[in-house]
């Protein structure tokens, strides 16, 4: 999960690390970078799936090699 987070771009990983690492509101994420809360929504949903693309093809790899 670390090395997926870092692959991140840093726009949308500071947003996910705000969120859903350190538990900030929307409002709060909004406030601390300074964005809109819809941009933070929408820069949360990217990153969310982004990692979820990330992780799918880790797990992938990792079953692949235990056939």
């Amino acid at each position: 999960l670390d090395r997926s987070v870092q692959q991140l771009p840093e726009t949308l990983r500071t947003v996910f690390l705000l969120r859903d690492i350190e538990g900030l509101s929307t409002r709060e994420t909004a406030e601390v970078l300074d964005i809109s809360e819809s941009a933070v929504k929408t820069r949360l949903s990217r990153a969310r799936f982004r990692l979820r693309e990330y992780l799918s093809v880790y797990y992938a790899e990792r079953i692949a090699d235990t056939v």
